[in-house]
């Protein structure tokens, strides 16, 4: 492996003691396209102790793009809602065959939804004893509360409905979210930027350019996905900063 010349001498005895991303290490040491990067680099750092932060704020900066590269949380719900109306409806299905198999007759389940009310809730409403008192004194009771009931098929149908509704709204919003999604990517982008101004940086000149450069090689590394350039950087890290 052939060395830059700039790349900083703490950093290549570094490389044969890193383990998790030895392979990135290696790529900044000898790209050509960190040539000019290393040397904007060698003009602010002063330690060897700050190369070796550099590297570490590199490390978190991967870590943290990695960690918020989840899973889009508009996606997971809409699942969610199809699997709650695709049960809803397969429930009121079986129920509704369990009820023509009795040639007619509504069957265990295909009741009225007061029927499987628990007697606390409908104490709560004004009759006591509901499990004691029989079916008959039930409906005539429950139609002083309300007139009509649906019936479990009906139940379900409505939740089925208002899920399959819901599951649409919020895939919707995928777009939006994806673009906040992307942001969070740009944590890499973030963390760099706020080590190297803070502990690093003596003016602003060429940071973007160093910065880009750097990120994109951890694209080429696959380490994150979103291709960068100079102008992208400023504008994520103003927005970052704002």
């Amino acid at each position: 492996m052939k060395w830059l010349d700039d790349a900083p001498a703490e950093l290549k005895g570094t490389y044969p003691k890193e383990h998790v991303l030895k392979g990135f290490l290696g790529l900044l040491l000898c790209d050509p396209r960190m040539e000019k990067p290393w040397k904007k680099l060698s003009r602010n750092i002063e330690t060897d102790d700050q190369w070796l932060r550099l590297w570490l704020a590199i490390k978190l900066g991967i870590g943290n793009a990695r960690s918020n590269r989840k899973p889009n949380p508009a996606e997971d719900e809409a699942d969610d809602l199809r699997w709650i109306a695709k049960s809803a409806n397969e429930l009121a299905r079986v129920i509704e065959i369990d009820s023509r198999q009795r040639r007619g007759y509504k069957g265990y389940f295909n009741l009225p939804c007061h029927q499987f009310c628990p007697a606390d809730v409908m104490k709560i409403n004004g009759i006591s004893g509901w499990d004691d008192i029989d079916k008959m004194k039930q409906y005539a009771a429950a139609e002083k509360l309300l007139r009509e009931w649906p019936t479990m098929t009906e139940l379900l149908d409505g939740l089925a409905a208002q899920a399959t509704a819901r599951a649409s709204n919020v895939s919707s919003t995928r777009t939006v979210l994806k673009v906040k999604q992307r942001w969070a990517e740009t944590m890499f982008i973030r963390t760099l930027h706020e080590h190297l101004n803070r502990y690093t940086w003596k003016s602003t000149d060429h940071i973007y350019v160093t910065i880009a450069t750097i990120t994109n090689m951890a694209i080429q590394a696959k380490l994150i996905k979103q291709e960068v350039t100079e102008e992208v950087t400023a504008k994520f890290v103003r927005n970052a900063t704002t």
